[in-house]
């Protein structure tokens, strides 16, 4: 169950309150990538403080209840609620961070697979084939040499049909 705002302030300091409200969501939106580090690295100073505390309260609880559990109501409850408490918190920071840093990751992808597709346009135009003028060039010489072609072998047309022509008259 997540500790609500009321309870919080019940239990916590001011400065341990200010980082709690700064993991619920507004004051993670807030926050840049590396103040989340900074504030999560708090955040775990300060749960394993209080668990560490509730271990040694425990400890102490023993000796004077002479129970193994070392229970004795309300000694620890306040000290074991502040690790729960910081638990949660770092639970959010770290959630966040891997969104941020999932974010960064696919801005990262996505520029990388921008600057390789304008890399490699130019290069797959030239391999693909010649330019566009290059291609016009061929044509108009293709057809330059075609009309050509078909101009010679018109010219041989002619040249046998007029030189069919004379022999016929000769032969007359």
């Amino acid at each position: 169950m997540a500790t609500t705002l009321t309870q919080a302030r019940n239990i916590l300091t001011a400065p341990e309150l200010d980082l709690f409200a700064h993991s619920r969501t507004e004051g993670l939106k807030a926050l840049t990538p590396a103040r989340l580090r900074a504030k999560l690295v708090r955040a775990r100073a300060l749960r394993d403080k209080y668990q560490d505390l509730y271990r040694r309260q425990s400890l102490a609880s023993r000796e004077r209840t002479a129970s193994k559990r070392g229970a004795s109501g309300e000694a620890n409850e306040r000290t074991q609620a502040k690790a729960a408490v910081f638990a949660e918190v770092i639970d959010r920071f770290e959630q966040r961070i891997a969104y941020c840093e999932a974010v960064e990751a696919r801005e990262q992808a996505r520029r990388e697979a921008s600057a390789t597709r304008k890399a490699a346009a130019p290069a797959g135009r030239k391999a693909a084939g010649p330019s566009t003028r290059a291609r016009q060039a061929a044509s108009k010489s293709g057809a330059r040499s075609k009309a050509r072609s078909a101009s010679k072998g018109m010219a041989a047309d002619a040249t046998t049909a007029r030189g069919a022509r004379a022999r016929s008259r000769t032969q007359h």
